[in-house]
């Protein structure tokens, strides 16, 4: 695939290579669009997030929290 980058973001994207933060654009670009996708999953869960509270399908934090200290130490006791 061959993509057309901005003159702004080709002259970023190149700098990032010259200062050997990446050892080439398709790395540097690569990990923009690696970045893309995890930005997208982690909207995508705040969404499920703000259904659930639209619908009053809250948990206390204390119920959270002890569930989660819960499963640690189930997950600590069969690590031993």
């Amino acid at each position: 695939m061959n993509i057309q980058l901005t003159p702004d973001a080709s002259q970023y994207v190149q700098s990032l290579v010259a200062a050997g933060q990446y050892p080439s654009v398709q790395d540097a670009v690569a990990d923009g669009m690696r970045l893309l996708k995890v930005q997208q999953e982690r909207k995508a869960q705040i969404q499920i997030g703000i259904d659930q509270a639209d619908r009053d399908e809250l948990h206390e934090h204390d119920e959270v929290f002890d569930s989660l200290r819960a499963e640690l130490n189930r997950i600590k006791s069969t690590a031993q």
